[in-house]
């Protein structure tokens, strides 16, 4: 998902570099999810990622999200999962990111 451009502003803040993202995060979620771990840096086909992995309300879901940065614009990739699959989670998220191709933007007929 594109997050917009780095530097705008979202809800009157400005949109982080990927490697800025997912500390920010903590600070901005209620106190009821549960990190898990650090931050992890994860170089993937589609560059650089920023990983942090969650648990959310009362543990009954997670979620890991790789924070990208390409050509100035903010992305984020989520796999959701219940708790039980923590182990799996991770490789799912690097399964998907191991296929990863950017394409050029199409150009517009009008």
């Amino acid at each position: 998902m594109s997050l917009g451009a780095v530097g705008a502003l979202q809800d009157g803040r400005p949109i982080l570099e990927a490697a800025r993202r997912p500390d920010a995060l903590r600070t901005q979620t209620p106190p009821s999810w549960t990190w898990l771990g650090p931050v992890e840096r994860d170089e993937t086909a589609a560059g650089t990622g920023w990983r942090l992995t969650v648990l959310l309300d009362g543990g009954g879901t997670m979620f890991a999200d790789t924070h990208i940065d390409r050509d100035g614009w903010a992305y984020v990739v989520g796999v959701v999962a219940p708790p039980s699959r923590h182990a799996e989670v991770a490789l799912v998220a690097d399964a998907m990111l191991d296929t990863w191709r950017w394409i050029a933007p199409l150009a517009s007929r009008y």
